[in-house]
């Protein structure tokens, strides 16, 4: 293939094909095109269309082996009336009976920009086209300045009866800018479009200045009745910044769509946009919405929320929210600078207006990190808060790092958290499941924990609490082969605390099954410079006793030999070469290597350590 076409709107140049009347039965042509490179610029047209009668829209095929660029809109006068022309390819169904027709590109790349638009619509009795581009390198979609959006869509409006169409994108990369959108809806009796992209490489979605929100949706409207589409990416890595956001919605009745991410390495969400909106992946019930909010899935190696950045399953209205699912392979990284004023993290969320309970959380991972960031199911409206299922080798919560299961008036959520090796509290951060208000009762979630070594610091006020006001607190039962710097209490004080109490109802049951390790914690204190060492040998090893050799230091002559061997004469002139003997006991540097302990040891004072047992 090899050649150009272009179809430039000033020129009024475009290409159609359409089938038009109430006596007209039969179907709108199609039209196809094999080029090198094609081109719709300040307005330029391609479309197909059943405007009225029983028939179906014409389907749209192009294949341009090179480029196909759609940009631009102009704006003009005709006859004193002001006139926007948009460039776009579309095929509609207006108001007859049949099916919309469908538009598939295949190319070398796609760009559609400044606010041009690829769209199948149907507004009468028949489903929406379908949208499918194959594109060997990339995809851009980027807004513009009249603040139109940049998309490839579909939908079914007010008074269709059918469904919309589903959007495929076959692509290296993916990128979404400035407003630029995909967006499938439906406002009528019918489900709205799912969403499917697959790319080898990346899907990145930057809102940057753009006014228009920058993202992947997929809604049933308000007067809508049906389901909102799913949204599915394949990837190696997503970015989603400066307000980018991946969306599921519904306002009408019925569910909205669920999310499902598979990114071979990484997703990373991270800061607001320009409208003071996260970065995110959002599955919400909204208005006068009826039915269940959409689940969140997302497979990844490694899950970065940053700055703002968030992942969010809501209810505004009547129903339940969604579940999120999370596996990440290797970690978690919730955390935030401040500077935003943003909280990142990962919600599931019943807001004051709505009666519903709220979706489950579910993680599982290597390593969860939260820094000033969290972990959140919350109940503000009629309704039970999720529970939070977190599986990890090791969790760390910093600098209020925070996760919670907290309701205003329903029961709290519980939180069950395994965590294979150490779980650490620091700086004012917290595990709480608790519930009700002054106004209202409710009863504190449990929180279950299994995890080898939990260790806080006494005097930050990092916490573990199934607290509520006046109905029964929650019980906390842990399991545990060390627990340091946290201890039970009766109620919360301005240390770190492990409680289960009841402001004005019955405190609930705190179960603890651990080694009693106060003993440890009264030393837990910076070592004296010398210790034993009839303990202790060289590079903080425990030198361990056997039946046959207790542990001693002995101290050596000449060669090597004992100078306290009974009945033995020991020359004091060396009978070899004399080395010195390199002292191996000194304080750690910067850059020396960082040994684990693999135990707890008593010294014979009775002070314990951890410490490493010899190889030797």
């Amino acid at each position: 293939m090899f050649g150009t076409i272009t179809f430039d709107g000033i020129g009024g140049s475009g290409l159609s094909s359409s089938a038009f009347t109430e006596a007209f039965n039969g179907n709108a042509g199609n039209i196809q095109i094999e080029t090198g490179s094609l081109f719709l610029t300040n307005g330029g047209t391609i479309s197909s269309s059943l405007i009225e009668g029983k028939g179906n829209a014409g389907n749209i095929t192009i294949n341009a082996g090179d480029t196909v660029k759609i940009d631009g809109v102009v704006k003009g006068g005709t006859s004193g009336l002001d006139k926007i022309a948009i460039s776009n390819l579309s095929s509609s169904l207006v108001s007859g009976e049949g099916k919309g027709g469908d538009i598939e590109i295949t190319t070398g790349s796609l760009s559609v920009t400044n606010g041009a638009f690829i769209s199948g619509a149907t507004n009468g009795q028949g489903n929406g086209g379908n949208i499918t581009i194959n594109a060997r390198d990339t995809v851009t979609l980027d807004g513009g300045e009249n603040g139109l959006f940049a998309s490839v869509g579909t939908s079914a409006a007010n008074n269709s009866v059918g469904n919309a169409g589903d959007i495929r994108i076959n692509a290296r990369e993916l990128f979404l800018k400035n407003g630029g959108g995909l967006t499938a809806f439906s406002s009528g009796q019918g489900n709205g479009g799912n969403i499917f992209i697959d790319t080898r490489n990346a899907v990145i979605i930057d809102g940057i200045s753009g006014k228009k929100a920058t993202g992947v949706s997929s809604s049933l409207f308000a007067g809508g009745v049906g389901k909102g589409g799913d949204i599915q990416i394949k990837t190696n890595s997503l970015t989603l910044s400066n307000g980018g956001l991946l969306a599921a919605s519904s306002l009408g009745k019925g569910n909205a769509g669920d999310i499902i991410i598979n990114a071979g390495d990484a997703i990373g969400i991270d800061g607001v946009g320009s409208n003071g909106s996260s970065s995110g992946v959002f599955t919400t019930l909204e208005g006068e919405a009826e039915g269940r909010g959409g689940n969140i899935n997302l497979t990844t190696g490694s899950l970065f929320l940053t700055n703002g950045g968030i992942v969010n399953a809501s209810t505004f209205s009547r129903g339940n929210g969604g579940n999120i699912t999370i596996d990440a392979r290797d970690r978690i990284l919730i955390a935030d600078v401040g500077t935003t004023g943003s909280s990142s993290g990962i919600f599931s969320t019943v807001n004051a207006t709505a009666v519903g309970n709220g979706g489950n959380i579910n993680l599982t991972t290597d390593s969860l990190f939260l820094n000033n960031g969290g972990i959140s199911s919350s109940s503000f409206g009629q309704g039970k808060a999720g529970d939070i299922n977190i599986n990890s080798a090791s969790t760390r919560l910093e600098n209020k790092g925070i996760i919670a299961a907290r309701t205003n008036s329903g029961d709290g959520g519980n939180i069950n958290l395994t965590v294979n090796d150490l779980l650490l509290l620091r700086r004012g951060s917290g595990i709480t499941t608790s519930a009700g208000t002054a106004q209202s009762g409710g009863d504190g979630g449990n929180i279950d924990i299994n995890s080898r070594f939990i260790i806080a610091i006494p005097k930050e006020n990092s916490d573990i609490a199934a607290d509520a006001f006046t109905g029964i607190g929650g019980n906390v039962k842990i399991n545990s082969q060390g627990i340091f710097g946290i201890e039970s209490r009766k109620k919360p004080t301005e240390k770190s605390d492990i409680t289960a109490s009841s402001e004005l109802g019955v405190a609930g049951v705190i179960s603890i099954n651990a080694p009693d390790t106060r003993d440890f914690q009264n030393s837990f204190t910076e070592l004296p410079p010398v210790i034993d060492t009839n303990a202790l040998i060289a590079n903080s090893c425990i030198s361990r006793g056997t039946k046959r050799q207790e542990n001693s230091f002995t101290i050596t002559g000449s060669g090597a030999l004992t100078t306290n061997r009974p009945g033995v004469s020991v020359s004091t002139y060396t009978t070899g070469e004399v080395r010195g003997v390199e002292t191996t006991s000194r304080l750690w540097k910067k850059g020396d290597p960082i040994i684990e302990p693999t135990g707890l040891y008593r010294l014979n004072n009775g002070q314990l350590l951890l410490s490493r047992e010899c190889s030797n």
